[in-house]
């Protein structure tokens, strides 16, 4: 093999954070830090501010190098785990002590980035920023890992993973509310917890959208995780406004005022419209999550009717359900609601399969007892 000459890097910037000394922390995904990029390099991070994540490429600076000599160690430094090659693993003392972490990105102050995330003791020398953009070739679809790669130290020194338990991902309480009551609907047992976590939301079809929740939503919790995505669909609109539906007609700042924009926008108009819901499963066990897609024909309402209850107990995911008639049916969703004619609808969904809730609960059902089918 030809002698290569030395690489030379130069650091960009430091980082600040309260953390000297990483032996024994593990709790990093909750950790400030400040990215201080050189002044004269200021004009390089133009417009990283309209990213939510950034990758971060820093050196080790603090590695020992008689550490650095190892080539098999056990991995997370736990003898349960087989030793394997320094380089398929994540151990930070290696031959060249690089570190890479996704981190999210909190504010930008010309040349400090405040991140949340980042894996790095303070003082330690970044080598490159880059944005994450959500493109299919960051996310593999057909990846697989050793099975300890997405285990938390709990789960390493207890013995293995706890896969029965699903944490179902969200900030909506509606929607958790509403997958619950529907899992007993069908008749599964299925032990779920609440998981209130704000997702990315990247640009691109429902499909590929619930998947990269599902992988974030894994990496930050390290258990099984459900999201659910929902687009709404008008026909007459050319599909609009789709999976965007929050950030086009401002579901979060102004509710109210996306539903009369709506009614206006259909005024001599077929009515015609879809939910659409896709529902992503990842337990770090499979290539890539496993999707289960469902859609609700029907038609708009002239005007508003019923009302949404709000807080814990609500079982509404959308304003939008004062203004949705399902196929079939006579009353808005949120009218169904109010009567207890919804009970009546959603049962019906999911004792024909309609239903992305009935489709994942079957499956999930077939991979813990394949004898009871």
């Amino acid at each position: 093999m030809k002698k290569k000459d030395d690489i030379c890097l130069k650091p960009i910037g430091l980082v600040e954070n309260s953390i000297s000394d990483r032996r024994g922390f593990c709790d990093w995904e909750h950790v400030a830090s400040r990215i201080v990029v050189k002044p004269e390099l200021a004009d390089a991070l133009e417009g990283i501010e309209r990213f939510s994540h950034l990758w971060i490429i820093f050196w080790m600076h603090k590695a020992p190098a008689e550490l650095r000599k190892e080539l098999k160690i056990h991995s997370i430094g736990f003898e349960k785990i087989p030793a394997m090659g320094v380089l398929a693993t994540r151990f930070p003392f290696r031959p060249n002590p690089i570190g890479l972490t996704l981190v999210k990105l909190l504010r930008r102050s010309g040349n400090i980035l405040e991140v949340e995330g980042l894996d790095a003791i303070d003082g330690t020398p970044i080598l490159d920023i880059k944005p994450f953009t959500g493109h299919p070739r960051e996310i593999a679809e057909d990846f697989k890992a050793s099975f300890w790669a997405n285990m938390s130290t709990r789960e390493i020194t207890s013995g293995g993973k706890d896969t029965n338990t699903i944490h179902f991902v969200t900030t909506n309480a509606g929607k958790f509310n509403t997958f619950v009551a529907d899992l007993a609907l069908a008749g599964y047992s299925i032990e779920m917890v609440h998981e209130k976590m704000d997702l990315p939301e990247p640009r691109s079809n429902i499909d590929q959208i619930a998947i990269n929740k599902a992988l974030f939503a894994h990496k930050k919790l390290r258990k099984p995780v459900i999201v659910i995505d929902a687009g709404f669909y008008i026909y007459a609109l050319n599909g609009w406004p789709g999976v965007f539906v929050n950030e086009m007609l401002g579901w979060k700042s102004e509710p109210r005022a996306m539903i009369e924009k709506i009614l206006r926008l259909m005024e001599g108009e077929p009515r015609e419209c879809a939910f659409v819901n896709c529902l992503a499963y990842y337990d770090g066990t499979t290539a890539g999550p496993i999707i289960f897609e469902s859609r609700a024909e029907g038609i708009l309402a002239e005007a508003p009717r019923g009302k949404i209850k709000e807080g814990k107990e609500s079982k509404s995911w959308s304003i939008l359900d004062l203004i949705f008639i399902p196929e079939g049916e006579t009353k808005t969703l949120a009218e169904t609601k109010e009567s207890g004619e919804y009970e009546t609808w959603r049962r019906k969904r999911l004792k024909t399969k309609e239903s992305c809730v009935a489709k994942f609960a079957e499956w999930f059902s077939k991979q813990k007892h394949p004898e009871s089918f």
